[in-house]
């Protein structure tokens, strides 16, 4: 609308000034220059305005939602059950109220909303398109592993830990899956071979002339390989 009215002023415009153009017909130089400075600054309008219209275009960055946002701490878990609107019973929502409920310790009300809202949204995903313009941070499985770490079922932790990962990773996944291996390590005792660390590198027997050479390898364990160190220092 604005740009219409911009157009219908410079035709206005222009028409409004066409005799100067037909008087400088017989009068040489002068009217035509006239005619000139007038085209030039008309042309010159439609920049003047168009510049606060380009510079008003932006691109808007969309947020995610944040569970943490919807909870309100010191409900009991039935409080949490009455209170909190299930709305159409979204995949969204049943991953926020089991965020709830495991906040609480609420742990078997949590698993039972985690595993709802993966029978709803099977995988995993940072920026999880809910309605609208609306995303989450949706890591179901994560949260179920959790909850089953906190109860001592480590195979299913690290099953659902492992399958987290496998589609959106993160740094909590991967703590609780160390803590549900070395859990597991310490209940069944798997752990009864050294580790195993193979050269791969140098294995012709070559020689070098130097204080100090590169070399590489691979360490391996019946228990699984977490880090290595020599001499306390980190080795990766």
């Amino acid at each position: 609308m604005i740009l219409s009215a911009l157009f219908r002023f410079i035709t206005t415009h222009s028409r409004n000034h066409v005799p100067l153009q037909k008087r400088g017909e017989g009068g040489g130089k002068k009217t035509g220059k006239k005619s000139g400075i007038l085209r030039g600054n008309m042309i010159a309008i439609l920049p003047l305005f168009l510049l606060p219209f380009a510079g008003c275009t932006t691109t808007s960055r969309i947020g995610t939602d944040n569970w943490r946002d919807y909870f309100k701490p010191g409900h009991t878990k039935e409080e949490i059950a009455r209170d909190f609107n299930l709305y159409r019973g979204k995949w969204w929502n049943y991953y926020v109220r089991g965020r709830w409920f495991a906040e609480g310790g609420f742990y078997d009300e949590a698993a039972q909303d985690f595993r709802k809202a993966i029978s709803l949204r099977s995988q995993d995903q940072r920026s999880a398109r809910s309605y609208g313009m609306h995303f989450w941070e949706y890591f179901a499985h994560r949260e179920l592993g959790v909850i089953y770490y906190h109860q001592g079922k480590y195979e299913d932790a690290k099953k659902e830990l492992e399958m987290s990962r496998s589609t959106a990773d993160s740094a909590r996944a991967k703590y609780y899956l160390n803590k549900s291996n070395e859990a597991m390590i310490k209940m069944t005792k798997m752990d009864i071979k050294p580790p195993e660390i193979r050269i791969t590198s140098h294995t012709n027997g070559q020689v070098v002339n130097t204080p100090a050479a590169h070399i590489r390898g691979v360490a391996t364990d019946d228990a699984y390989v977490n880090g290595m160190s020599i001499q306390g220092r980190s080795c990766s």
